[in-house]
């Protein structure tokens, strides 16, 4: 139900701004580049929900079982679409909007109030943070716990994950980051600087107090992109070894600080477990993928299909949800097509942020450039153990990302040189001219 409220919300936001008129200086955003990877990727659970004829949906590979279920109530000659439950992608579909409607509005901002967003997601965060330590400290009465299965005896803040925790606050470092490499008028003081490094640290600190390994370990991304964000023309060479140098001595320095913390070393525990049931998933799932290749099964359909194949050796009392590797989910369910809207996308934003990054601008819109890359680059690591972008937050996160990346109007440029000239530290758009 909390989905659904927010997808309507969005929905209804996304069409009340396409039909008021825009004042003097807003224009709807031209980038049809960007909008086409974004329609491209909804129009693949679109075109599976899509009615074929019995002759072409009976040939695809793993209906077998479909067929067979059809033909004993007399429904086998009906139309069929792609996906196998198609109520499943259609709420999958669903999903995509609070997403794409946060791509629609970031892009259609001015540089001034795309700084203002990071900010905004910082304090959040930041909250977030704070949530996770009354958790933790509150012990067995677990305050502020808001879902009945979480991870319990670990910080998870406003999620139900303890990894999804672990990326919002590490995205949420980048973006405290960009905003203070930005904004450096409001951190001249040394009271200020100072309470910067202490909530980045503590924001760090949180992230370990997750327990999620995957989110541990992107520490070492988030520092790299860090230092791109506060130092973005330094050379790629002097930034990792600086950036190496930096995370070894904040982590020792915790780890030696805080050896003999319990909840910590739940964390390290974490760390030194052997039984994972992941790569016997993973394998299982490819298995599944050659059923329904190169067609797939449908988008959202990953647990009835996946159970429905499921080697009877591995049934326990377990309940897959995931594959806990986004992209072999995603090729089950999404096929050929899929992958090919996938990569085409990513080879886009790739392309648009190494020619934002070579271009010769000011360094406001190098940080932003840097703050997307580190944030998608968070969230694309950790889908290769988990399933991130499935979390409706993290989504809208991906969303804001990307928007950054989008190209203002000619008018939105002018509002942000205008901006610069009255705020110190905002500077031209994130593309320039």
């Amino acid at each position: 139900m909390p989905e659904l409220v927010v997808q309507l919300a969005s929905l209804i936001a996304l069409a009340v701004w396409l039909v008021l008129p825009r004042s003097g200086t807003q224009e709807k955003s031209k980038d049809w580049l960007l909008w086409g990877c974004v329609a491209a990727f909804a129009a693949v659970p679109i075109v599976q929900l899509i009615p074929l004829p019995p002759s072409i949906w009976q040939s695809l590979p793993g209906r077998e079982v479909e067929l067979a279920a059809l033909r004993l109530v007399g429904a086998g000659d009906t139309w069929r679409p792609i996906t196998l439950a198609p109520w499943m992608t259609a709420a999958s579909m669903l999903s995509l909007i609070p997403p794409i409607t946060m791509i629609f509005f970031v892009s259609n901002l001015p540089l001034k109030e795309r700084v203002d967003l990071l900010a905004c997601l910082a304090g959040l965060v930041i909250l977030s943070a704070i949530v996770g330590v009354i958790q933790l400290s509150s012990g067995n009465a677990n305050w502020l716990r808001f879902y009945t299965y979480t991870h319990y005896g670990f910080a998870t803040g406003f999620q139900a994950n303890r990894n999804a925790t672990a990326d919002v606050l590490l995205i949420g470092i980048l973006a405290l980051g960009a905003f203070a490499s930005i904004r450096r008028d409001l951190f001249k003081s040394a009271i200020a600087r100072a309470l910067y490094v202490g909530i980045t640290l503590f924001l760090l600190l949180s992230v370990i107090l997750t327990g999620s390994r995957a989110g541990t370990s992107l520490l070492v991304v988030a520092g790299l992109s860090l230092l791109t964000i506060f130092r973005p023309r330094v050379t790629i060479a002097r930034r990792t070894a600086l950036a190496i140098v930096a995370i070894c001595v904040v982590t020792l320095g915790t780890v030696a600080a805080l050896r003999d913390n319990s909840r910590l070393q739940q964390t390290w525990d974490r760390f030194a477990q052997k039984s994972d049931a992941r790569p016997e998933l993973w394998a299982d799932t490819r298995y599944v993928i050659g059923q329904y290749w190169p067609v797939g099964s449908g988008i959202g359909t990953f647990v009835p299909v996946f159970i429905a194949a499921e080697p009877l050796e591995a049934v326990d009392t377990s309940w897959p949800n995931r594959a806990h590797e986004d992209y072999l989910e995603y090729t089950l369910e999404a096929g050929l097509a899929g992958i090919v809207v996938l990569l085409a996308c990513a080879i886009s934003l790739a392309g648009r942020i190494l020619s934002t990054i070579r271009s010769p601008q000011d360094s406001s819109g190098l940080t932003l450039s840097w703050f997307a890359l580190g944030a998608l680059l968070i969230l694309a690591l950790h889908s290769l153990v988990d399933y991130p972008i499935r979390c409706m937050s993290l989504a809208g996160i991906a969303g804001l990302a990307i928007g950054i990346l989008g190209k203002s109007s000619d008018r939105s440029r002018t509002t942000s040189v205008n901006s610069r000239q009255r705020t110190d530290g905002i500077h031209q758009g994130v593309f320039g001219r």
